[in-house]
């Protein structure tokens, strides 16, 4: 049963194919969460090791924040899929190529 939810997990892992600019930050946002909140676990009675791994939870999730909020702000258009991004210089090429 258990390995069976890991190879779906990994198998759909693979098939979100949507590219912004937080994809990275998301990334290391999914591979800190289980790490560290394991590690709070099995670490809850070492005080510097139970909020070491807090620290390393909150860092990224606190720049994840931030740079939703700073790209919201800044540029919304990086937060569109890569292939939004392409279509629509597309579409604005195409319009001012045609006559006036």
């Amino acid at each position: 049963m258990n390995d069976k939810l890991i190879e779906t997990v990994i198998s759909r892992a693979g098939v979100v194919r949507v590219r912004n600019a937080l994809n990275a930050l998301l990334r290391v946002l999914a591979i800190c969460l289980p790490l560290c909140l394991g590690g709070i676990y099995l670490f809850r009675d070492d005080a510097i090791l139970k909020y070491g791994f807090l620290a390393g939870l909150i860092f990224p999730l606190i720049a994840t924040i931030i740079a939703v909020f700073w790209l919201l702000i800044k540029d919304p258009n990086r937060l569109q899929s890569e292939e939004f991004i392409l279509r629509q210089q597309e579409l604005s090429i195409e319009r001012k190529e045609e006559p006036a």
